[in-house]
């Protein structure tokens, strides 16, 4: 990883329209492959530039005529934004990691902020006014029937189901079968 320098240059100023053809217009002395309809080249130059940055279009401007690229030809729109990226690339994981250690920052001085008290009074309180309000809306608590305390089947019904057994004492009866085991299966 590339190391930043001490001073930082004016880094995240956006390149203007006119960088970006002062930069296109510096690398002209490159052999082109580009096609040679110049308003469309200018247009689809501009847009893979959009959101650039000044400090970095230089960059890599200069990067790209120190042969950077691998090849010494014009840098095709894309060849030139992926050069901006790869110079912008330290700068904005510096920002991503300083964005993140002032999260945690904030996180741990709001964690302290508040000290946690499991049992308080004032916690144990409110616990005991929300099950209070539990149990009087409980349907049991207003004179309703109260809920089964296990499973009522009825035979019929029961008898009604594809596959089903015949009573529910050979549902009781039933032992659960084991999924087939895959490992040792024949073939």
């Amino acid at each position: 990883m590339t190391t930043l320098p001490d001073h930082a240059p004016e880094v995240w100023r956006l390149a203007t329209d006119a960088d970006k053809l002062t930069v296109l217009a510096s690398l002209a002395g490159l052999p082109s492959r580009t096609p040679t309809d110049h308003d469309a080249t200018k247009i689809t130059y501009l847009i893979a530039l959009k959101g650039t940055y000044h400090y970095a279009l230089f960059r890599a401007r200069d990067r790209i005529a120190q042969g950077g690229l691998g090849h010494a030809y014009f840098p095709s729109p894309s060849e030139l934004r992926m050069e901006h990226d790869h110079v912008m690339r330290p700068w904005i994981e510096a920002r991503e990691k300083e964005a993140e250690r002032k999260r945690r920052v904030e996180w741990a001085e709001d964690r302290d902020a508040k000290p946690f008290e499991p049992n308080s009074a004032a916690s144990r309180a409110r616990v005991a006014a929300i099950y209070r309000e539990f149990c009087r809306t409980w349907p049991a608590s207003q004179g309703r029937a109260e809920a089964p305390r296990s499973v009522v089947l009825d035979p019929d019904k029961l008898a009604k189901i594809p596959d089903a057994p015949r009573s529910a004492r050979q549902l009781g009866e039933m032992q659960p079968q084991r999924p087939p085991d895959i490992n040792n299966r024949k073939r």
